[in-house]
């Protein structure tokens, strides 16, 4: 159908055809081949830096793709799973997995492990300050900006599935035993339990937690279709 369009309007014209390794990626309805990533074979978690370097999380351990390339590098150092990985303000990427936390320090190639930390790390958050949450198997912990040793949370001492920070850095951890939420002020205090949650959710898995909407926090509970919103009424002023 196309034999008799000129070659420079070739290009925008229209087609309808169905092509299993090729997709649409522009305005003119040109096709480009997928390629896969090399050296990547299962992947658990995938961000990208200020200058579009990737790092995958995978059950070998933690990979690098370069700006441009499509080959990723194998990360020295990390090994096992990579449940998570966050990146700072500075490009500093910080690596959750089944043996600690490590960090890869901006313009560095070699990761270090953080102290503090030992076991699985379930999830990771940054606020503002750029102040890391851990959440693991034994509890949370933080390692302030500028530490290289993460510090225990009290009142947080088993699975912490889930990490959220809203915009005025109150923290969320979703828990095996509810939901705990730590509010920042001069002086640091324990997390404080939900407590209009105690009793619908006590030792429910929490996996999941939406923050910052106009209804408040959403909860959505591991393995069930039960979502429970806790909304927290403020007075204008």
């Amino acid at each position: 159908m196309t034999a008799n369009v000129p070659a420079p309007l070739l290009a925008n014209t229209p087609l309808t055809r169905n092509k299993r390794d090729v997709i649409t990626s522009n305005s003119n309805n040109n096709y480009l081949p997928l390629n896969k990533i090399k050296n990547i074979n299962s992947t658990f978690f995938i961000i990208v830096d200020s200058k579009d370097n990737v790092y995958f999380g995978t059950a070998d351990g933690a990979y690098k793709l370069f700006a441009g390339s499509d080959t990723a590098t194998k990360i020295d150092s990390i090994i096992g799973y990579v449940n998570n990985i966050v990146i700072d303000n500075n490009d500093n990427v910080y690596f959750g997995t089944s043996d600690g936390t490590f960090v890869l320090k901006q313009g560095s190639d070699t990761p270090t492990k953080i102290d503090g930390i030992s076991g699985n790390v379930l999830s990771i958050a940054i606020n503002s300050k750029d102040n890391i949450y851990f959440g693991t198997a034994d509890g949370a912990f933080v390692l302030k900006q500028g530490s290289t040793t993460a510090t225990k949370i009290e009142n947080i001492n088993r699975y912490v599935w889930f990490i959220d920070i809203d915009s005025k850095d109150n923290v969320y951890f979703g828990t095996v035993d509810g939901v705990y939420k730590l509010t920042p002020i001069v002086k640091p205090t324990p997390p404080a339990h939900v407590t209009e949650l105690s009793n619908k959710l006590s030792h429910i898995e929490i996996a999941f937690i939406a923050i910052g909407s106009s209804i408040g926090v959403v909860l959505l509970v591991l393995g069930t279709y039960f979502l429970y919103k806790y909304i927290k009424k403020n007075k204008k002023r």
